[in-house]
């Protein structure tokens, strides 16, 4: 993160301004570096998090693309191409699944 900073405020109920200040104690930080910090982690696990969701979805359509592709190669092998099912099942299997 680079560039000039911007100042943030909030406010907490008095039972987590409490936590806070005590866990700011314990660590030997203020209250307000604590409370950056905790910002920070909660936003870049956040980021974290939704990239991997989205990773995950790319991943899933991916497979289904890759799916979906195996059995148009395969119909087009068949009705137009005018091969057996059998060879292109066996064409299918060696070019596109890496399978011999």
């Amino acid at each position: 993160m680079t560039g000039k900073s911007e100042p943030f405020s909030f406010r907490l109920d008095k039972e987590l301004a409490t936590e806070l200040k005590r866990c700011a104690t314990t660590m030997r930080v203020s209250p307000g570096e604590l409370a950056k910090q905790l910002v920070i982690k909660g936003l870049t696990n956040s980021v974290a998090e939704s990239t991997r969701m989205m990773v995950a979805e790319i991943r899933n359509d991916l497979h289904l693309l890759r799916e979906e592709h195996i059995t148009a190669v395969h119909a087009l092998l068949v009705h137009a191409g005018k091969v057996t099912p059998e060879k292109a099942s066996d064409f299918v299997s060696s070019k596109l699944l890496g399978k011999d």
